[in-house]
C-alpha cells in the first residue's frame, strides 16, 4: 500500500487529518478524558512501543506483543468513537459513497491540473534559456 493512501482517503472523505493527528486523538482522549496511564498509551501509540531503544533483552529476545495490555485501552477508545460515529448525522450510505467519489475525482482532477501547469512551465523555462543561450552564442559571433 502507498503510504499515502491514508491521508489521500482521508481527503476523499473531506478530513483534513492524517495518521499522526488519528494518533494524536487517541492519545489526548485515552489520557485527558479516561486517565489513562501515558506508559500505557505508549504501548499503543509509540512506534517503540513505549520500550527503551538502549533495552537490549526486550529488543531482541522478547517475542510479547502485549495485545492483552493493549486490548483494554483500544477497546474502551472504540467504544468512545462508536459513541462520537452514532451521535453524528451522517447523509445515506448511497449518497456518502457518491460524495466521496466526487471528491476524489475532483481532487485528482486538480492535481492532474497542476502537474501539466508544472510541466508546461517547465518546457516554457526550458525554451527560454534555450533562447537566451542562441542569443547570446549569436551576440558573441557579432562581437567578434
Amino acid at each position: 500500500m502507498n503510504p499515502a493512501a491514508i491521508n489521500h482517503r482521508l481527503l476523499d472523505m473531506a478530513l483534513r487529518a492524517s495518521p499522526h493527528d488519528i494518533r494524536r486523538c487517541l492519545t489526548i482522549v485515552c489520557q485527558k478524558r479516561f486517565r489513562i496511564a501515558r506508559s500505557d498509551v505508549k504501548l499503543v501509540v509509540d512506534h517503540a512501543e513505549g520500550i527503551s531503544s538502549t533495552d537490549v533483552p526486550e529488543r531482541h529476545y522478547t517475542d510479547d506483543d502485549r495485545l492483552d495490555l493493549k486490548a483494554p485501552l483500544m477497546e474502551r477508545y472504540v467504544a468512545w468513537v462508536d459513541e462520537q460515529a452514532a451521535a453524528a448525522t451522517l447523509p445515506p450510505l448511497a449518497e456518502l459513497r457518491k460524495e466521496i467519489a466526487r471528491r476524489r475525482w475532483e481532487r485528482e482532477a486538480e492535481g492532474k491540473l497542476r502537474t501539466a501547469a508544472k510541466k508546461e512551465a517547465e518546457e516554457k523555462a526550458k525554451a527560454e534559456a534555450a533562447a537566451a543561450a542562441l542569443a547570446a552564442a549569436g551576440g558573441e559571433a557579432v562581437a567578434a
